[in-house]
């Protein structure tokens, strides 16, 4: 049964009064402690890349990728830029391509990477130069549970210890 209160006196009689209450009500709380690990962003800059160039070529640990954001100033040519994406693990290689005239482009890609997969991006199109090229690739790295159980725990005693909670 909940009940109301009013902590009366001076700021320090009301101090010692929370400080007696919050270890009551602290016990009555949950003990569990749940942390949310942000996603990660891996980026790449090229000034100028004609076709066939790989614009980003890199290892990857074990997670997803979301998203991979393309971002032109300009591009040259005939015709659409085309991109190839390509994931190559141990045993199978998987392939994602597209062609956009967007100067911005966000593709959703939700795939599913382990530890030492390659995720290479080129630019396909043999009739196009395309002038800096930024891309930025959203990444959810994989965490065991006991790992960010106890990292959240480590960092809320540390936060209690250093605010005397």
């Amino acid at each position: 049964m909940a009940r109301n209160f009013k902590l009366n006196g001076t700021v320090e009689a009301r101090f010692k009064q929370l400080e007696m209450i919050l270890p009551r009500i602290m016990s009555h709380m949950s003990t569990k402690t749940y942390g949310i690990i942000p996603a990660s962003i891996v980026t790449n800059y090229i000034k100028l890349a004609y076709s066939k160039d790989t614009l980003f070529n890199g290892a990857m640990f074990a997670g997803k990728i979301k998203k991979i954001l393309f971002k032109l100033t300009a591009f040259d040519g005939d015709g659409r830029p085309s991109y190839l994406i390509s994931i190559k693990s141990k045993n199978t290689e998987s392939k994602f391509s597209f062609d956009t005239k967007k100067l911005n482009h966000i593709m959703e890609i939700d795939l599913e990477i382990n530890d030492g997969d390659v995720l290479t991006i080129t630019q396909e199109n043999s009739n196009i130069t395309l002038h800096d090229v930024y891309l930025s690739a959203l990444i959810s790295l994989n965490k065991g549970y006991d790992e960010v159980r106890e990292f959240v725990t480590d960092e809320l005693l540390e936060t209690v210890e250093n605010e005397r909670i």
